[in-house]
């Protein structure tokens, strides 16, 4: 059984070890800045997506489209939420955007950097800081609320700020007091922009009482419909790989799949180098047949029973005759040939000169070879015509 199995064996309990250590490796930390409502890494945002109900009590609704899709232009009292770390529409999705919030609607979003023809829209401009203070600690808090909320990590942090002179239109700064979240009106909506979209992240919630910065924050926005945004994310392209590229770039699976592919190898090589059963030579089976009737033949030749020979064709004639043409062989005479003839199609004459010769074999004690040659003669004559007739 283990010369039979061992392949399969060896290579079963190989697969059972590296799932084990697999199971039981501490799993590498994904530091990827997805910001995506199904990513439960610390920049993903499964915790907030998931609050969201908490926080508006209306229905919420989460898009992977363009904006130039997902928008319905004559759509009222509805919110847009986009969070990502680059926020760069093109000039169709800017224009639906802006013609959604132009409507009357709420638009916030959360990004490192924002589209610069929308920031020259709503007169507004970005610059990066290079605070010592903010390099050490970066803590934020609201215009309204006093409370100062701590980032962990905070060397993840993209520091950026308003630049404009007039400040009321800000809504949250940082450590060193510069504006990190404002708001501007547009038409019959308005606009929330945020610098800082790594505080909108699961590790970011889950630390402290950091989650009540992020409530009133979006508290800004009415209790209304709201628009989750799954199409601005960086990872779309994270994900977009074929199936062997994520293979391949996984560490486990890239392991696994060499393995696999030298278990294969080696099996071929080994398995190709066994013993084959050998084959049995059977002997040809001998055709009995054949030998019968060359016995039967040679029987009646030494024996020189012609009449026994020409009794038995015209047994066997008649019975096919009987069976073929249900006609009375009891009498063999012109009624019975001029019957054959109509019912097989041969000629009167040439049934004729077969029953006679049927009648001097019946008749005659002795006959010779000459005579059966001739009866064969007749009865192939008589089956060569019959099977011509009627084509």
């Amino acid at each position: 059984m283990w010369n039979k199995y061992k392949y399969y064996i060896v290579s079963g309990i190989a697969l059972v070890l590296i799932g084990v250590l697999e199971s039981i490796r501490p799993k590498e930390v994904t530091w990827l800045e997805s910001y995506s409502r199904y990513d439960k890494i610390p920049y993903g945002n499964f915790v907030l997506y998931n609050e969201l109900e908490s926080i508006f009590s209306k229905s919420i609704e989460s898009s992977n489209e363009s904006l130039s899709q997902a928008l319905d232009n004559t759509q009222r009292n509805a919110n847009l939420i986009i969070i990502n770390n680059a926020f760069q529409p093109t000039e169709v999705e800017l224009e639906a955007l802006l013609e959604f919030v132009n409507n009357g609607n709420q638009v916030f979003i959360a990004s490192r950097t924002i589209s610069q023809e929308l920031l020259d829209t709503l007169h507004l401009s970005i610059e990066n800081s290079f605070d010592d203070e903010i390099k050490t600690s970066y803590k934020f808090y609201l215009k309204d609320d006093s409370t100062s909320y701590i980032a962990p990590n905070q060397s993840m942090f993209f520091h950026s700020y308003f630049a404009n002179s007039d400040d009321r239109n800000y809504l949250g700064f940082n450590s060193v007091d510069q504006p990190n979240f404002a708001y501007s009106t547009f038409g019959e909506g308005k606009i929330y922009l945020h610098l800082t979209p790594n505080i909108f992240s699961n590790v970011f919630i889950l630390s402290d009482q950091n989650h009540q910065y992020i409530s009133q924050v979006l508290s800004y926005l009415p209790d209304q419909h709201t628009i989750w945004d799954e199409y601005y994310k960086a990872r779309k392209n994270y994900i977009s790989k074929t199936p062997f590229q994520h293979v391949l770039t996984t560490e486990g699976l890239q392991q696994a799949l060499y393995l696999l592919l030298l278990g294969t190898l080696l099996y071929i090589l080994f398995a190709s180098k066994r013993k084959q059963r050998i084959i049995p030579v059977l002997p040809m089976k001998a055709n009995t047949t054949v030998e019968f009737v060359e016995t039967i033949g040679q029987l009646y030749y030494n024996e020189s029973d012609h009449k026994d020979i020409g009794m038995k064709r015209i047994d066997y004639f008649l019975a096919e005759v009987r069976e073929k043409y249900r006609l009375d062989t009891e009498v063999l005479d012109d009624t019975f040939a001029k019957h054959l003839s109509n019912s097989s199609g041969v000629p009167f004459e040439d049934v004729s000169l077969l029953v006679t010769n049927f009648k001097v074999i019946r008749a005659v004690a002795n006959v010779l070879d000459e005579r059966i040659i001739e009866q064969e003669k007749l009865i192939e004559n008589f089956y060569k015509k019959a099977r011509s007739y009627g084509k």
